[in-house]
């Protein structure tokens, strides 16, 4: 009997041990970027908000569904926990990227082997200069020592939840950023030569046409960089006030000018006058909605 019970404490240690390296990211100093299973993203949802760091447990959470989990507009918080071992004889130095612009509130935690705790503010409630690396997206530098594992938490508020995350060697990031930033320079700069050349259309022509395509572009623009953080890293970043609500305004911008245009290029006032009234009452209620937008705290 004693035999028996002392394989069954075996087993279920063996089960334990296999259930956590199971969900722990094994580091290596040749990966430059670590894209992230659902196996390795543990979940608590917590639906009554009550749960601070110090209150946690291991049995609260579960492994995720998904590589990206994704919770919508939400009442309850999420708390995310990451688990890392290193097990080669090499301290290595990498970020925690989350990239996501418009989550608004959210902390991460990194729980250092001397007892210490390490606390990062992000969102984009927060103002720009607070951030440890200043990126579009928020990165977050952290070391795990040789032959050790480390514990990465993350809390988000209600709100709008999702949780694009990856980890980087500093290697890594270097390259992700430099091609991320020739993507987008590549994007912008070709809309920009679309707005210089239609302005010089219409300067040339006097045809409003052109300069309501103008606008549309630099309205779709700022829904562009807003959505990719973009202009609350060059524009405003210390107005979150405005970088929350810009996403609206730009919005209802891109549907105003693109009637606008619409209505100029196909000149529906002599040929449709029924669609060209309908446009203009369409354009009220944009300007309504826009307002209401501005209006609203969020």
């Amino acid at each position: 009997m004693k035999r028996f019970i002392l394989l069954l404490s075996y087993y279920f240690l063996y089960i334990g041990v296999t259930s956590l390296n199971s969900h722990s990211i094994n580091l290596n100093p040749q990966t430059k970027v670590y894209n992230l299973k659902s196996e390795n993203i543990l979940i608590f949802e917590d639906r009554e908000n009550k749960y601070k760091f110090d209150s946690l447990s291991a049995s609260l959470f579960k492994p995720s569904d998904t590589s990206t989990p994704n919770f919508g507009f939400t009442t309850s918080g999420v708390w995310v926990k990451l688990a890392l071992t290193n097990e080669t004889n090499i301290p290595q130095n990498l970020v925690l990227e989350f990239s996501e612009p418009q989550v608004d509130y959210f902390q991460v935690y990194f729980p250092e082997s001397d007892g210490t705790l390490k606390i990062y503010k992000a969102g984009d409630f927060e103002k720009f200069s607070i951030r440890e690396i200043r990126y579009h997206n928020f990165l977050f530098p952290f070391s795990i020592k040789e032959n050790s594992s480390k514990e990465i938490y993350l809390h988000f508020e209600p709100g709008y939840i999702i949780i694009p995350l990856k980890i980087y060697s500093e290697v890594g990031m270097v390259e992700s950023a430099s091609k991320a930033r020739t993507i987008q320079g590549g994007f912008y700069g070709l809309m920009i030569v679309m707005i210089v050349y239609n302005l010089f259309l219409f300067f040339t022509i006097r045809d409003f046409s052109y300069l309501y395509y103008c606008l549309y572009i630099t309205s779709y623009l700022g829904i562009q960089s807003n959505m990719s953080g973009l202009s609350y890293e060059y524009l405003w970043s210390n107005n979150p006030w405005w970088g929350n609500h810009s996403a609206a305004f730009f919005e209802c911008a891109t549907l105003f000018f693109a009637s606008l245009f619409l209505r100029s290029f196909l000149n529906l006032k002599v040929f449709l006058p029924n669609s060209d009234k309908f446009l203009v009452y369409y354009n009220y209620l944009i300007l309504i909605v826009c307002l209401i937008s501005l209006l609203i705290p969020i």
